[in-house]
């Protein structure tokens, strides 16, 4: 609740989209900012930020940029390796959602009666890339194996 709005795009009968504030209200509608996923024994956990809102497990999302809807199956509040199941998670949580199919990083899920797209993440180019690999064996040391 002591965090500033956050802007939104909310989409108008003419098929533009208009600013609107999201404030970090656990009563209002649901929406949140899904930013990373990471494979699991048991499904991807997609981890989503939540800026305004509850979700619950069982709950239908709208993902309004692909224009699908998704079931959370699970939430989870992450501890390092310990997890923690929730049966909800409100404005300013940070959990990771089970059972996600269509939605990918960057994207946002929100209540399917109040659609809202959140600005997506500014990932910048890599400066430097680099691999290192084992040098291939010499002959002196593939000799000296046998």
């Amino acid at each position: 609740m002591d965090r500033s709005p956050v802007v939104g795009h909310q989409p108008t009968r003419k098929g533009d989209f208009e600013d609107v504030e999201i404030k970090p209200d656990p009563d209002g509608p649901f929406a949140g900012l899904l930013f990373k996923i990471t494979a699991d024994a048991h499904g991807d956990l997609h981890w989503v930020r939540i800026y305004r809102g509850t979700i619950s497990t069982g709950t239908r999302v709208l993902n309004p940029g692909r224009d699908t809807k998704e079931n959370v199956q699970r939430i989870w509040r992450m501890h390092a390796e310990d997890r923690i199941k929730e049966d909800e998670a409100s404005a300013g949580d940070i959990v990771a959602l089970v059972g996600l199919r269509d939605s990918v990083t960057g994207d946002t899920l929100c209540d399917t009666h109040h659609p809202v797209m959140l600005e997506k993440m500014i990932v910048p180019k890599t400066v430097i890339s680099m691999a290192i690999e084992p040098a291939p064996p010499t002959t002196a040391s593939a000799s000296a194996r046998r």
